[in-house]
């Protein structure tokens, strides 16, 4: 059992999924701090689904909405950089992917890039969108194949 623990232990990639919630900058801010103590990398995050935002966009109108959302979503990883490199930690990458966001954060990133740890806020999306598409963070709790760290809301 030892053994099986060293090889988690400490990480060596941490994935940190962000989506501009409150909980995702509490797991960006847990994950920099194990990161500096481990000299691990961080992966951070995006993945946009262009089928989702198409049925808001509608019609003819998605291409532009879909759009709007990838610059947004740029500026948004462009602002976490430099935040992330203010805070004196250097060892990571911002990554904007689009595709099924579940399956993306659960397995394909991960096994793509040898992620040895998840670190995922707890919850993210509002109330309606989670009831529509389920929660995010409990999908990928129960189908990565690495460890997933969750953080939690305050107390």
């Amino acid at each position: 059992m030892k053994e099986a623990i060293k090889m988690a232990f400490p990480p060596k990639d941490i994935m940190v999924p962000l989506d501009g919630s409150k909980n995702a900058e509490r797991a960006l801010t847990t994950a920099i701090a194990l990161a500096k103590e481990n000299k691990a990398r961080l992966h951070l995050v995006r993945v946009i689904d262009p089928n989702i935002y198409a049925a808001y966009g509608g019609g003819a109108n998605a291409t532009v909405f879909n759009e709007d959302v990838r610059l947004a979503t740029e500026n948004y990883l462009e602002d976490v950089a430099k935040r992330v490199k203010e805070s004196g930690f250097t060892n990571f990458s911002t990554k904007l992917l689009q595709g099924n966001i579940k399956s993306t954060l659960a397995r394909s990133y991960p096994e793509e890039h040898k992620i040895d740890l998840i670190m995922i806020g707890a919850t993210g999306m509002n109330a309606i969108s989670q009831a529509v598409m389920g929660s995010i963070t409990a999908y990928v709790v129960r189908h990565a194949t690495v460890n997933v760290f969750v953080v939690k809301d305050e107390a």
